[in-house]
């Protein structure tokens, strides 16, 4: 497989010339600039986004994309009063956390490509009561 570098390096010679106490005094200096032509990555997040309590909330960030192989960064920005869910899966693609206390709980996705970030992404999941709990 050949990977193609979407960096573009441009060199500049400047020349900086002083004139001090009569002496022409001459600086010659190389600058490498170096400007990223890589497409930004993009976040998506889907998967469930209603929860019975006790159950399973599955996130699947594998429809992102970016320019190149992608690292994922999942992170569990709100939770109810109460909860301790903690995500499992916060560097991979796919992501999940027990809800353990009814409420809202709110994710965001952020995913690296060429060592640029993507803008987050963000999803809300409802835990509810089951209906026949009581």
């Amino acid at each position: 497989m050949i990977k193609s570098n979407h960096t573009k390096v441009y060199i500049m010679h400047i020349v900086l010339i002083i004139v001090a106490f009569g002496f022409l005094l001459i600086f010659p200096m190389t600058m490498n600039v170096m400007a990223q032509d890589d497409k930004k990555p993009v976040a998506v997040i889907n998967g469930t986004f209603h929860v019975y309590i006790n159950h399973t909330a599955y996130l699947d960030g594998s429809l992102s994309s970016g320019p190149d192989s992608i690292d994922y960064e999942w992170t569990l920005e709100y939770k109810p009063e109460g909860s301790l869910a903690m995500l499992e899966g916060s560097d991979e693609s796919q992501a999940q956390f027990n809800a353990d206390v009814v409420g809202t709980y709110r994710v965001r996705l952020v995913v690296t490509s060429d060592l640029i970030e993507s803008d987050p992404a963000y999803a809300t999941i409802t835990v509810t009561k089951h209906p026949y709990m009581w």
